[in-house]
């Protein structure tokens, strides 16, 4: 082979060498840059979620405890609104998009999918709570048990304490309502703790370049539970407060 030819072959078989290596260093930054883009995408809906599980835990806490007084009452049931129903959704993310919240200095994941099993399971106790209080207000109010005094979610209730049927229910509501106010209490706190965190992952992994704005979610005020909700004993008919008529 002349060395013209030679030369020719091998500066041929070098373009396309080099050719090569140009379209697989270009592929490799583009799948490198739908990877990112993906995870930050990901990791943008996971901090979106605990967003929303913390204004739906704080809205419904609003609502049941508009009634409660600062100071702990003889009983919880009798002074917290009744709901028709409940319109929140359960959480289900995937876990590709809980996994794309873990970073090197903080493998989140875990906490997550606990604090969405625990909201879900939290929902779940409050619709079943929901509904056995409104089957008992309906055989209270058929029995004459239960006498309203003309304003709204206003009435006065009057048991015998040989009823034994009422008592119990009494009873099985009042712990109902105490179980899942220490739970709601804590799952907001736990919200805040988790959002702080997150925020913090999101600087690590977003915040390197400085005309780039790191996903976040701020909260607009600080949440303060009335501290008799953080942990009330469950009671028995023993603790049933009397008066006298």
């Amino acid at each position: 082979m002349e060395e013209a030819s030679k030369i020719a072959l091998i500066t041929g078989f070098g373009g396309v060498v080099v050719g090569g290596i140009i379209t697989f260093s270009t592929e490799w930054l583009f799948r490198r840059q739908d990877r990112k883009e993906r995870s930050k995408k990901n990791f943008t809906l996971c901090l979106c979620e605990v967003g929303r599980v913390y204004s739906e835990l704080v809205s419904l806490y609003r609502v049941l405890t508009a009634e409660l007084p600062d100071t702990a009452p003889e009983l919880l049931a009798p002074n917290i609104r009744s709901m028709a129903s409940s319109t929140i959704q359960p959480s289900n993310l995937d876990t590709v998009v809980l996994f794309s919240a873990n970073h090197r200095d903080d493998e989140i994941f875990s906490d997550l999918e606990l604090l969405f099993r625990r909201f879900n399971s939290l929902i779940d106790t409050f619709v079943r709570t929901n509904e056995f209080r409104e089957a008992m207000t309906e055989r209270h109010l058929q029995a004459g048990l239960i006498v309203p005094l003309g304003k709204q979610d206003i009435a006065e209730q009057t048991i015998e304490l040989d009823d034994v049927q009422s008592v119990i229910e009494i009873v099985r509501i009042e712990n109902l309502y105490r179980g899942f106010f220490q739970s709601l209490v804590a799952d907001i706190e736990d919200c805040c703790v988790i959002l702080d965190r997150l925020n913090l992952i999101s600087e690590k992994k977003y915040g390197y370049f400085r005309w780039q704005t790191p996903p976040t979610v701020e909260l607009a005020m600080q949440f303060e539970p009335l501290e008799y909700l953080r942990e009330m004993p469950p009671i028995g008919p023993d603790d049933i407060p009397r008066h006298e008529r």
